[in-house]
């Protein structure tokens, strides 16, 4: 192995430095002790080892060093989508990291008690999960196939790729 790397290759655990005091707003905005981050390519980079784990906890974990950062709703907020020419949904996040909608990163939607509203999400990777902004929800509204249901019911129906997303929410 190249002793060029910025790390030593072990099996070790990555040093637990405790919180890292970064914080992600509802907004998608990456925050460190109070000041915003404003550069993307900064965030892209924390979210490639950024993880969720079991209890809940978001975690930066590097191969030397890990550490817990705070997020107020959803670590990623989805800002736009596209259809490709296959029919894949692309969901491109407000930091930039995109990803396409299908088995690997499915949809859900969940009501929310606070505001009364539905919201789509997408399952990233590593635990992390993507909320869609207002925008980008009733954008794929606009994409979906609702249909009312005798009971009240709506069920909504979204196609991306061979991926079909099937599921009835209550008004």
């Amino acid at each position: 192995m190249s002793s060029d790397l910025p790390f030593p290759l072990t099996n070790d655990q990555p040093q637990n430095c405790g919180d890292f005091s970064i914080f992600i707003d509802k907004y998608g905005r990456w925050f460190h002790e109070g000041q915003e981050i404003k550069r993307k390519k900064i965030c892209k980079l924390f979210v490639s080892v950024l993880s969720r784990d079991t209890e809940g906890r978001y975690w930066l974990k590097t191969p030397v060093e890990s550490g817990v950062i705070a997020v107020e709703d959803y670590p990623l907020v989805i800002a736009s989508y596209t259809r490709e020419s296959d029919g894949v949904l692309w969901v491109e996040t407000s930091i930039g990291v995109r990803f396409p909608i299908g088995p690997n990163h499915p949809l859900d939607v969940y009501y929310d008690e606070t505001t009364k509203t539905h919201f789509f999400t997408a399952l990233y990777e590593r635990g992390l999960v993507a909320k869609f902004s207002r925008a980008s929800y009733y954008h794929l509204l606009e994409d979906a196939k609702v249909q009312e249901n005798a009971d009240g019911t709506l069920s909504v129906s979204l196609q991306s790729g061979d991926y079909l997303f099937n599921k009835c929410i209550s008004l």
